[in-house]
């Protein structure tokens, strides 16, 4: 299993960045039509286009209910893509969920 490079801060509301891969491709707009992601317990599918995608990466929202759901710790996320009849998955990744909710910075 791989690793994700963000950590998820409870009682954060924001969009985090998530690249998916399988076997190596990178899964983009261009090649998937619908794309499925789960992350901890929250699953969600998204249309073509429903999902912002730029700078490499889709933008996957995170509200303040869904990062105060997650205890301290990892989660997975997986993603999930369909590309013309065919349904893939990605490999599972780990997420870290800091139970912090004060800001680092004055």
């Amino acid at each position: 299993m791989a690793t994700t490079l963000f950590t998820i801060a409870q009682g954060e509301q924001y969009a985090v960045e998530i690249v998916l891969e399988n076997g190596g491709v990178e899964i983009t707009p261009y090649n998937s039509d619908d794309v499925k992601i789960k992350l901890g317990d929250y699953e969600k599918k998204y249309s073509a286009g429903e999902l912002t995608y730029q700078n490499n990466a889709w933008n996957f929202p995170i509200t303040q209910e869904m990062s105060l759901s997650w205890g301290s710790g990892k989660i997975d996320l997986q993603g999930q893509y369909k590309s013309s009849n065919n349904i893939y998955n990605t490999e599972i990744y780990k997420v870290q969920v800091d139970t912090s909710i004060i800001d680092d910075t004055w």
